[in-house]
């Protein structure tokens, strides 16, 4: 079984399932907790994962699982099982940048500081980028791309923005490398679509001395902890 050379836990976390558990953390604690709490930082990230499976799965068709990292880097890792390669995991590495455009910087100059140097990268290929759009601000996604490509930035930068809530969460989806493309994702009728799928809520990767053998089987169904498990103080 390959992954990329990365060690990863065992368990693996469906989108519905850490929907589920997000739904029951709200119940316990609110959303403005969830949202303002420093203690709650992975349970965001879990979310940014859950939102970016669920994108590939829209763009891809492969069902993704996700998997948050106690230690940082990266924040998040996301597994898929490609269906013409049995026994091989594609693992890729998240990391997760926030813009809200507060301290008057363009999305740029702040990726230019924190995260995409000119000449420098501080992530490989096994790396993707995402930027959490938290502002209604205007955003020069062309002058960003541009920069990315010919600063030859060897991972993938993506942006998410939510757009709508209600009645199902829809939001929008920009690869800003390796071309610039906008899509709105329905993540509601994504999520309905894995359901209908019975993808199962958490699954396992094991090892074996077959190929066929090896790759992903659905967990136990006690297993029941959510992926931020022992990570919140």
């Amino acid at each position: 079984m390959h992954e990329k050379q990365v060690n990863t836990d065992k368990i693996w976390h469906s989108p519905l399932n850490i929907n589920f558990h997000l739904m029951e953390l709200e119940k316990q604690v609110g959303w403005e907790s969830i949202v303002n709490d420093r203690r709650y930082q992975v349970v965001r990230e879990a979310k940014i994962g859950m939102i970016l499976a669920l994108s590939l799965y829209d763009m891809q068709g492969i069902p993704a699982f996700v998997q948050l990292v106690k230690d940082d880097p990266p924040d998040v890792r996301i597994a898929q099982f490609p269906l013409e390669d049995p026994g091989t995991i594609n693992v890729i590495n998240v990391e997760i940048t926030t813009y809200s455009g507060k301290n008057q910087e363009t999305l740029l100059e702040q990726l230019k500081r924190t995260k995409v140097p000119e000449n420098y990268h501080k992530y490989g290929d096994e790396y993707i980028l995402v930027i959490e759009i938290q502002t209604e601000q205007v955003i020069d996604y062309d002058e960003v791309s541009e920069y990315l490509l010919q600063n030859k930035v060897p991972f993938p930068v993506w942006a998410l923005k939510p757009i709508q809530h209600t009645p199902s969460t829809i939001g929008e989806v920009i690869t800003l490398t390796p071309k610039l493309k906008k899509y709105l994702v329905d993540f509601g009728k994504l999520g309905y679509s894995q359901k209908e799928k019975k993808i199962p809520p958490t699954i396992k990767t094991q090892r074996a001395g077959r190929v066929d053998k090896a790759g992903m089987v659905p967990s136990e169904s006690k297993y029941l902890h959510p992926p931020w498990y022992g990570m919140i103080t």
